[in-house]
């Protein structure tokens, strides 16, 4: 396989119709480890230049929905790198823990794939923001938040078949329940690294 547009839209339909098949086929491309981590590098920052877009465009009623302090595009990055690299560990320690015999190289993987497939709805949800003077405020946020909830499903769904895939899980039961588990650990963990990133920020501008 190659990363041209046609493989990559080849993938991710695969991925979307079989999880597993999808998580199966990248795992067994064998990418050298300095690849995943330049592809880790490159997601980080499309997602953090995403979001950034996103926060910027969105409307007033939207923004008091969020804190007022929000980090910049480098915070942004930081909280998604440490979102994607806590996934892949999280996923390779959960995994281990119920006997599966999965490595963390592929866990990174299967974490970038998934934060690209997101990516693509994170990019769908700036274009309904930009589309904000034709769709009204109300339209453009009710798509958002449809695309929201489409997100975290495809978020629970994607991550518990790569976990089962990765570690060789014929039932997926056990690894959803862990999989909540995890998305509330990391939760924890994000909330108290966003608060240090806030605090920094104000501390900095005194």
């Amino acid at each position: 396989m190659d990363f041209s547009l046609a493989s990559l839209i080849d993938l991710t339909r695969l991925t979307l119709r079989d999880p597993r098949r999808g998580a199966r086929g990248l795992i067994g491309l064998h990418l050298p480890m300095s690849v995943r981590w330049t592809l880790f590098v490159l997601i980080v920052v499309l997602s953090a230049i995403s979001a950034h877009l996103t926060l910027g465009m969105m409307s007033q009623a939207e923004r008091a929905a969020i804190p007022a302090q929000m980090p910049g595009p480098f915070g942004l990055a930081v909280v998604q790198g440490a979102i994607m690299f806590m996934g892949a560990f999280f996923a390779f320690q959960l995994g281990r823990a119920l006997g599966g015999t999965g490595n963390f190289a592929d866990a990174l993987l299967l974490v970038v794939w998934l934060q690209t497939i997101l990516l693509a709805l994170q990019v769908l949800q700036l274009l309904v923001h930009a589309m904000t003077p034709v769709l009204g405020e109300g339209g453009a946020a009710f798509l958002g938040e449809i695309i929201g909830v489409v997100g975290l499903g495809l978020t629970f769904w994607l991550l518990t078949a790569f976990i089962a895939e990765l570690h060789r899980f014929a039932s997926m039961g056990r690894v959803f329940l862990g999989v909540i588990a995890t998305i509330l650990a990391i939760g924890v963990v994000l909330s108290v690294l966003i608060a240090s990133i806030l605090q920094a920020g104000m501390i900095a501008s005194v």
